[in-house]
């Protein structure tokens, strides 16, 4: 079982050289209103990705069945939350990563 973290690109600069999950919004200890945008993929991983899948403190909010994952989320909760992306190949490779985000309702 892997865990990897890979630093967030920036839009139009070169990927990362290593596998692993990268978060490219929200960033680590964003601000973001009550409905924000998730955006996650798998970077160079070897084998396909099967399964993707986000929590928003311990809860599923998205899934997906491949090396990205969009979606839209709505919170009513003002305060800090995790976020944690989880992945697995088609040999079960698991790949995490965990994030705090901090919503702000009147953002």
């Amino acid at each position: 079982m892997g865990y990897f973290r890979d630093h967030s690109l920036i839009p139009g600069t070169a990927k990362p050289d290593s596998t692993g999950i990268n978060i490219i919004s929200p960033q680590d200890e964003a601000y973001v209103g009550s409905t924000f945008n998730l955006d996650a993929q798998i970077l160079l991983n070897p084998k396909p990705i099967t399964t993707m899948k986000a929590y928003l403190d311990g809860t599923v909010v998205a899934t997906s069945s491949n090396a990205t994952l969009r979606h839209e989320i709505t919170t009513a909760l003002d305060e800090t939350h995790i976020i944690t992306i989880q992945g697995w190949d088609d040999e079960g490779i698991e790949y995490r990563v965990q994030q705090n985000i901090n919503i702000n309702l009147n953002q």
